[in-house]
């Protein structure tokens, strides 16, 4: 939220507040105010004005955020202003929300009119610039893409550069455009945000092709090709690809001979996409096709986002995701307390003494003088215990557990950090913490938890955040005794060493190194592919681990979760959910099996799903979409694991011993480190070289979807497409000169229906095909047991390593197909 804010009058030095509110869409007032408040310490001169920043989540509750109120207070706590904002428009998760770092004068025209699939209306756009760029990676959530174009990056500070490459990592788009002024655009950026090196100018051509093959006006299978090239010439910046130590798989996606003209690469979770031209900049721009060019660009990036029906229900994920991972909240939950316990007894005991004992001792053993000195030493024994014990209980039963989810960057330097904590408190009071670093914190709203099983106050609890010296406080007012509050806080964070891994295939093995400099030792360190896991172990500070395990990719129970396969190898009963049975994990191993689990889905069900939101719901960009998930046979689906990052070859997960960010671990509680139990979690992508491998089997070469021509096709569950009429086209990247290497290609579509009762056997109704890079046209091919093996690999495989999978209904008169993630393998 910008929030202007000038002074005609002395100096002001206050607080900037902001809330939002909901309520019915028809009321122009406010009917339902957040307890929740965001803060910013104000300094205004005399006779100046200042534009403040802060950033607020919507308060979620029965009715949508309707706007916004902004108050300023002084030093003395005196409303001084207060001004209300409605929203104006509404962005629907459904629809696609673009971030522009560009020229005020650039024309995105052509990018705000694509019609998109599965999009309610046209693109919604967004200005930013070095002002209002947001700092942290959590606040760019908002947008799906961020075109970078004709832009000084130098403005940009380097916290705005971290903020930016982050949120690509965890799953964000950034289209860069090249051209003319590549210079003043790219030439500032990191290297690891670049997938190419740009080192000049040249002048493209009349006639020079603009579009990929396979776009969305180019040929699908049965239609002939449309024009795509230009009268003119075209100014475009000169490139290499970069090469990259990493799963960057950069694609060339067009080229004018050696030069890459469109590139589209991996950076962790996220796309970066090069472009040599600029749309905005003549002639592009008066081209009747610089339309057609953007939606290529976008389907290339993220064509599984416009498989998303915009006629599916959807649900907020709520913050950090927590309807996908409720089962962490359990863990941050207290353990038995004894102190209330203690205290009723010695209770008990009193009134004991005072009656029953006491009437005994005088009536029964006829001591009647004994009456009074047994009150007297009654009160003089328990109310020392009583009042030392509650004293103590005050103090130590102030918990704070918490679990940190450290995701860190493909480069292995930075990471994203999402805590969940728990704090309960024995006593009435105001609270404060103090969370060290920049951070976007806030309660967790009790629509989003399992009231039956926590010790939670009625009503959610009134809370304000502050920006504050060297970090974040909130305060809670008035909290009641005994009770428990979940909170949320995300943030960008420096790591104090490394993690660095040389993975290649050999020979069917996974050989190489793991290597360790973080400050701090890891525990239980496993690296996780598709269907398997490999167990490293303990990894010291300092420490490189030699790795050689066969690679399986392929499961006879492919329901079996990641998780289940650890857990169950440890010796435990899967899922391992020991909360659910009011049980507590005993030992370290059983900790992290519990958070595995929690991370699956395992032991939460969330009622907008109908159970796990991870099995039957399709989480994106912090919304879920309710598609309900049915398909044919359910013992049969193969989605990816909740546990893998999407679209590494490989991933490493671990706890570090000791906390592996600064901060993690240092919250404090008025003033004060309370006890409690803290986990930190990490999660990095890895990448596995296979460009001296022939034999690669199923799962290791990602398959991304880059082509929709249906009007009807869906995603229902991750990894899982409908389709009744037109085509999905489907792009897998191998390494480059693969044409040349490998002697075999396989092909495999899973066809869930013909395989609702056993094995598929033949397939009537899927019907493929491969784009022929030789001949130019789409080759129809038949499809056995769900797959297709050919040794012309020279047709179907480009020089740079691209093959295109076409999938159809050969008869949609009965019914929709329903289908899996194609996958490709090599011999």
């Amino acid at each position: 939220m910008f929030v202007g804010v000038s002074n005609g009058n002395s100096a002001f030095a206050g607080t900037l507040s902001v809330s939002t509110f909901s309520g019915p869409l028809h009321l122009t007032t406010i009917a339902i105010l957040s307890p929740w408040s965001f803060q910013q310490p104000v300094e205004i001169p005399k006779g100046a004005k200042k534009q403040y920043t802060i950033y607020a989540p919507y308060f979620l509750g029965n009715f949508s955020p309707t706007g916004v109120v902004a108050s300023l207070i002084d030093a003395r706590g005196k409303l001084v202003a207060t001004q209300t904002s409605t929203s104006s428009y509404e962005v629907k998760p459904d629809d696609l929300f673009i971030g522009l770092l560009a020229d005020v004068d650039a024309n995105f025209d052509p990018l705000r009119s694509v019609s998109l699939p599965n999009q309610s209306g046209s693109p919604t756009t967004s200005t930013l610039d070095a002002t209002t760029m947001p700092t942290q990676a959590s606040a760019l959530e908002n947008f799906d893409v961020i075109v970078l174009d004709d832009f000084n990056s130098s403005r940009l500070s380097h916290a705005q550069i971290a903020a930016l490459r982050t949120w690509v990592n965890q799953g964000g788009v950034l289209i860069e455009v090249g051209g003319q002024n590549w210079q003043r655009t790219l030439g500032t950026l990191p290297p690891e945000m670049l997938p190419v090196v740009v080192n000049g100018t040249h002048v493209l051509p009349a006639g020079t092709h603009l579009l990929p093959t396979a776009g969305p006006v180019i040929q699908t299978a049965g239609q002939s090709a449309l024009s795509d090239t230009l009268k003119d010439p075209v100014v475009a910046s000169t490139a290499r690809l970069r090469q990259q130590n990493g799963f960057f798989n950069s694609e060339t996606l067009l080229s004018s001979g050696t030069t890459p003209l469109i590139v589209r690469s991996q950076e962790g979770q996220g796309v970066i996409c090069y472009l040599a031209f600029d749309p905005t900049s003549t002639p592009l721009l008066n081209w009747q096709n610089t339309g057609a060019l953007w939606k290529t660009v976008l389907l290339q990036a993220m064509g599984n986002t416009f498989m998303l029906s915009n006629a599916v229900p959807t649900s907020s994920s709520g913050p950090g995701q927590i309807l996908t991972r409720g089962g962490v909240i359990s863990m941050i939950a207290p353990a038995m307390l004894w102190g209330p316990w203690i205290l009723a007894f010695l209770l008990i005991s009193y009134l004991l003494i005072l009656g029953p004992v006491r009437y005994y001792i005088v009536r029964r053993l006829k001591r009647p003088r004994w009456g009074w000195p047994i009150i007297l030493s009654s009160i003089v024994v328990f109310s020392p215990l009583a009042y030392g014990l509650a004293f103590y209980q005050r103090g130590a039963a102030l918990t704070d557990n918490s679990v940190s989810l450290i995701q860190i960057d493909q480069g292995g330097l930075t990471a994203h950090v999402t805590t969940y904590m728990g704090i309960y408190v024995p006593g009435q009071g105001d609270y404060t913490l103090h969370i060290p670093g920049e951070s976007l914190a806030q309660p967790i709203d009790n629509q989003f938890l399992d009231n039956k099983s926590l010790v939670l106050a009625g009503d959610d609890l009134s809370a304000s955040v502050q920006a504050a010296v060297g970090g974040t406080d909130m305060k809670l007012p008035d909290l009641g005794p005994w009770t428990f509050h979940p909170l949320v806080f995300e943030q960008d964070r420096q790591l104090q060493g490394n993690l660095v891994s040389h993975l290649s295939l050999r020979s069917g093995h996974v050989v190489g190194t793991v290597s360790n400099t973080l400050n701090t030792s890891l525990s239980d360190v496993y690296i996780l592919l598709t269907h398997t896991f490999v167990s490293v172990g303990d990894l010291a500070s300092g420490e490189t681990r030699q790795v050689d395990f066969p690679l399986h990719t392929t499961s006879s129970h492919p329901a079996t979760s990641l998780a289940d396969q650890i857990a169950a190898n440890g010796g435990l009963t899967t899922p391992y959910v020991p909360y659910a049975h009011n049980d507590q994990p005993r030992t370290a191993f059983q900790s992290h099996m519990a958070l595995l689990s929690a991370l699956e889905g395992a032991g939460y069900s969330a009622s907008p799903c109908g159970g796990s939101c991870n099995t039957h719901a399709i989480t994106s960009r912090g919304m879920i979409y309710l598609t309900g998930g049915k398909v044919p046979n359910p013992n049969l689906v193969d989605m990816p694991d909740p546990l893998l990052v999407a679209g590494a070859p490989a991933t490493l997960i671990g706890w570090a011993n000791q906390p592996a960010v600064s901060g993690v671990d240092e919250v404090t509680i008025n003033g004060n480190h309370p006890s409690g139990q803290h986990e930190n979690f990490l999660h990095m992508p890895l990448n596995i070289d296979i460009s001296g491998s022939g034999n690669i089997p199923p799962g290791i070469i990602g398959s991304h979807l880059v082509d929709i021509q249906s009007y009807d096709a869906q995603a229902i569950l991750p990894g899982i497409y409908t389709m009744n009429t037109g085509s999905l086209t489907f792009a897998f990247s191998m390494p480059t000169g693969s044409n040349q290497q490998v002697k075999g290609l396989t092909v495999t579509v899973p066809d869930l229906l013909a395989s609702a009762a056993g094995p598929s056997t033949n397939v009537s109704r899927l019907g493929a095909s491969l784009y022929n890079w030789q001949t130019g046209v789409w080759d129809s091919i038949p499809l056995q047991k769900n797959s297709f093996t050919t040794g012309n690999v020279g047709a179907y495989i480009d020089h740079s390593g691209r093959v295109l999978l076409q999938v159809s209904n050969q008869n949609s008169a009965m019914g929709k197909l329903f289908f899996g993630t194609p996958l490709v393998a090599t011999t």
